[in-house]
Order: C-alpha cells, then structure tokens, then sequence
C-alpha cells in the first residue's frame, strides 16, 4: 500500500476521517478555524520565529473523537498599532 499525505481545508475536519487515515498509516495536514479553538489556543505556549509570527503545538482530544491528537498553530500579527492609555503611548498588536 501506497502512503498518501492529505491536505485540507477545515471542512474536513473530522475525527472519523483521522481515524481512517491513521489507520492506513497515512500522514495528514488540515486547517481548522481559529473560532472554535480561541481560549484553547489562548493557553498555550507561544514560541517567537520573528517579530510578526509565533508557533506553538499541543494536544488535544476533541469532543467525540476515539484519540487525541497533535496540533500545530500559528499566530500572525496582522497590525500594530499606537495606543494612548493615560497619557502614554503603547504599541499593541493584534492578531
């Protein structure tokens, strides 16, 4: 048998699926909606690559789902911007 690698967009994001691909030994990337994983992601570890972009990986076992499973994140400050609080000025970012 063949090793397939599956890439996706979060419309597959599915734990049957991993199931299935695990189970053939195939390797799988896909993409998940930050929205349903925002205070997860909230507690992690972030480690820098630079100014702009930080990574960090974990595991987790969603609802319904026979395993847990690793995770890779990445967070991109999309803008910065110059905030006034009490008369000093702050640079913030916003992901």
């Amino acid at each position: 048998m063949e090793k397939v690698f599956f890439r996706a967009d979060s419309g597959f994001f599915n734990g049957g699926l991993f199931d299935l691909l695990e189970e053939g030994k195939h390797e799988y990337l896909v993409k998940v909606k930050l929205k349903n994983l925002k205070d997860l992601l909230a507690g992690q570890t972030w480690q820098p690559v630079d100014p702009r972009t930080a990574t960090c990986r974990f595991i987790h076992q969603c609802s319904g789902w026979r395993n847990p499973r690793m995770f890779y994140a990445v967070r991109i400050i999309k803008q910065m911007v110059e905030v006034d609080y009490f008369g000093e000025k702050t640079i913030c970012t916003r992901v």
